[in-house]
């Protein structure tokens, strides 16, 4: 896709006619590849290697001896899917400070098959996988499976913004608010390459905002409302359970007291809103009233 006046030109080596395009907004799965960090012996290494982004299910993993390298959303739950149907899982968290206190309690609940694991240090010809376990010591497994879940990298082949939005060390920029590069706003713009937040609501947020710009979306779709108190209580309690108890936050639904009091406020604010419609209507009675008896007395 090139720059073209207001919108952009697709260039399809299957299509000799060039497509014209409105304003683009450019997603975050459009333009991520898996990031797999070169380890020693990774070519020689006999066993199956593969990235997150190829997980679907567990079961071809059945008996086998799993290393998932990394501890990130994606390396807790493959590693909790696959521990029940593997014969031994080892995570590699890459440091201790990786390991969250709801990870050491999964940990400590399923070590009879779930281990953690600091550094890979090699892949070994045999099949064996080496570690560095801290303290200069180290220990060695034989492994079946390799399962890389070290995240993406931002690629971009598809877009020729002439240098106009790079990609440095997995950064993309310059943008405005993570969104807008400012040489090609509002016509060009990026969603969800937020980090360290809560992705649904921050990039419902973005969408919002880009839509503003787009021909009279913004006026159609863009009435964003302000989050009631009982709404941050409810995200925060769920954030708080999905960081401690990330095994079963989905089972275990502890929210009752919340959905209470948000069902509290929601018949309070109604109560109030018929209170205050209720006043404006008799005021204007009373408004009303005088005119009546003045036209009565006319008459």
């Amino acid at each position: 896709m090139v720059p073209t006046g207001r919108g952009w030109t697709r260039m399809s080596t299957r299509c000799s006619t060039p497509s014209s395009w409105p304003p683009a907004t450019t997603r975050s799965q459009d333009c991520q590849s898996s990031k797999v960090n070169v380890r020693t012996g990774m070519e020689a290494w006999r066993g199956r290697q593969m990235h997150s982004h190829s997980y679907r299910v567990p079961e071809p993993f059945c008996g086998e001896v799993v290393v998932v390298v990394g501890c990130g959303d994606s390396g807790r739950d493959i590693a909790m899917e696959i521990r029940g149907v593997a014969k031994e899982v080892y995570m590699v968290a890459g440091s201790m400070e990786a390991v969250t206190p709801g990870l050491s309690k999964v940990l400590a609940k399923h070590s009879a098959n779930l281990h953690l694991r600091l550094e890979v240090e090699r892949l070994c010809e045999d099949g064996r996988v080496a570690f560095k376990d801290g303290g200069g010591s180290s220990s060695s497994i034989a492994a079946d499976t390799v399962i890389y879940c070290t995240g993406y990298n931002y690629s971009f082949p598809f877009l020729d913004t002439g240098g106009a939005v790079a990609v440095d060390d997995n950064r993309v920029g310059p943008l405005f608010e993570h969104v807008f590069p400012p040489s090609l706003a509002p016509s060009l713009s990026f969603v969800g390459l937020l980090r360290k937040v809560f992705a649904p609501r921050s990039f419902e947020a973005q969408a919002r905002w880009v839509a503003q710009y787009v021909d009279d979306f913004g006026e159609k779709y863009c009435d964003f409302p302000r989050q009631e108190r009982w709404q941050y209580e409810l995200l925060r309690s769920t954030v708080h359970d999905m960081m401690d108890k990330f095994e079963t936050f989905r089972d275990d639904y502890q929210d009752s007291n919340s959905i209470g009091k948000a069902v509290q406020e929601w018949h309070l604010s109604c109560l109030h809103s018929s209170s205050m419609a209720g006043s404006e209507v008799s005021g204007a009675g009373a408004k009303r009233e005088p005119v009546a008896m003045h036209k009565r007395k006319k008459m």
